[in-house]
C-alpha cells in the first residue's frame, strides 16, 4: 500500500508538471524537431556505412551529387538544431499564449535559407579557392554566430 501511496504522489506531480506552460512548449518544441532528426538520423547513416566499396561508389563521378547533397543535409541539421529547436520551442510557446506570430515566420525562414546557402557556398569557395585567406577568416566568423 505504501507502494501505491507513492506512485499516486508521483503522478500528481507529473500532472502539475505537464500543466506549466512552458514545459508544454518544449514537449511540442522537440516534437516539432522529430523530421529534423529523422533527417540527420538517415543522412548519418548514409554517410557511415563502414564498408569501403560503398563508400567509394558513394564518392564516385557518376553518384557525386547524391553524397554532396548528403553531406550537405547532414551539416546544415547539426549546425543549426540548436537555432531551430529555439525557433520551434519559442513558436510553440507563443502558440500556447495565443500570440499570431505569422507575419515572423516568412522573414525568419528567409534568413534561415540564407544561412545555409551561405554556409554551402563558404565551403565550395573554401575547398576550391584555399589560397583566399579573407574567406577563412569569413567563414570561422560566420560559423561562431
Amino acid at each position: 500500500m505504501n507502494l501505491q501511496a507513492f506512485k499516486n504522489k508521483l503522478l500528481n506531480l507529473a500532472e502539475k508538471f505537464e500543466q506549466v506552460k512552458f514545459i508544454q512548449a518544449v514537449r511540442r518544441g522537440f516534437i516539432f524537431m522529430i523530421p529534423i532528426i529523422m533527417v540527420y538520423s538517415f543522412s548519418s547513416v548514409i554517410l557511415s556505412i563502414p564498408i569501403p566499396a560503398y563508400q567509394s561508389w558513394l564518392q564516385s563521378q557518376n553518384i557525386r551529387f547524391i553524397f554532396d547533397i548528403v553531406t550537405l543535409l547532414n551539416s546544415a541539421t547539426t549546425s543549426y538544431f540548436s537555432i531551430l529547436l529555439v525557433f520551434s520551442i519559442s513558436w510553440s510557446y507563443a502558440e500556447i499564449l495565443n500570440i499570431k506570430m505569422v507575419k515572423v515566420l516568412f522573414p525568419l525562414l528567409l534568413v534561415l535559407l540564407f544561412c545555409l546557402y551561405l554556409e554551402y557556398l563558404m565551403k565550395i569557395l573554401i575547398f576550391h579557392i584555399s589560397a583566399l585567406p579573407v574567406l577563412f577568416r569569413l567563414y570561422y566568423l560566420l560559423s561562431y554566430l
